[in-house]
């Protein structure tokens, strides 16, 4: 499994594939019934599970979001992996506390006696959580939540570089105060509308500038003046139709 999921880290590079790519590998060659990989935010505490593998035909159930504050009625493993940073794993679900939660009803229904959540950790924060079930009691000993953890470790890394790779793409086409396209991708997307048109239509372009600006920068600092070329940026995409370009 590890073998098989390090090679998709290496070929695959978006989350969503990942994700699902894990979960197909963690059936199929660690031949785990039921697993899934889900999203985690810190601001709401919400899990949004994106992806699923073992899980029978319309189980709609499977993939709603969920919230992992600590409450009675979210119980399970999952929300205290998710708070604690750190894998955790219940061994015997017919007699731990979160058997009535109502996810785990249905895993224990089908036969499942044992449950591993462990925490992705990007850039020293839980970004998601990767949730294994087994049928055998006992199943997920010290040893095999090392194992386990290490495969979320390299999927917690290959996010990360996903991560900083979007981050870069962004900064070399886009202008960061104010979120619009830089001077760049918008020469680029200038010659392919001039290419489109093929000299059959009119087109304006209009060069926006603020006067005084030097002396708003003085009077309200660089802070302020940031702020009124964010505020300009997004009063203009506002009284715009969407079909020009405004960068």
């Amino acid at each position: 499994v590890l073998s098989s999921v390090n090679s998709a880290i290496v070929r695959i590079g978006e989350p969503q594939r990942l994700f699902e790519e894990v979960c197909r590998i963690a059936v199929d060659y660690g031949h785990f019934g039921m697993v899934w990989i889900g999203t985690y935010d810190p601001l709401t505490m919400d899990v949004t599970p994106l992806a699923e593998a073992g899980y029978e035909p319309g189980d709609a159930w499977a993939l709603k979001k969920f919230s992992a504050r600590p409450t009675m009625e979210d119980r399970d493993s999952i929300g205290q992996a998710i708070r604690e940073k750190r894998a955790i794993a219940v061994n015997d679900l017919p007699r731990s506390p979160s058997a009535t939660v109502f996810r785990r009803q249905k895993a224990i229904e089908r036969g499942y006696r044992s449950v591993v959540a462990l925490p992705l950790i990007v850039e020293g924060n839980v970004a998601g959580v990767f949730v294994l079930f087994s049928k055998e009691a006992n199943a997920f000993t010290a040893e095999e939540v090392a194992l386990l953890s290490e495969l979320t470790g390299n999927i917690s890394f290959a996010l990360e570089n996903i991560s900083r790779r979007e981050r870069i793409a962004y900064l070399v086409q886009y202008d960061t105060l104010t979120g619009l396209p830089n001077q760049s991708l918008f020469m680029e997307r200038l010659e392919q509308e001039m290419r489109a048109r093929g000299g059959e239509a009119a087109g304006a372009l209009a060069l926006v500038d603020l006067q005084r600006f030097r002396a708003i920068n003085e009077e309200l600092g660089h802070q302020g003046g940031i702020e009124i070329l964010a505020q300009v940026a997004q009063r203009l995409a506002g009284a715009l139709s969407g079909t020009e370009r405004l960068a």
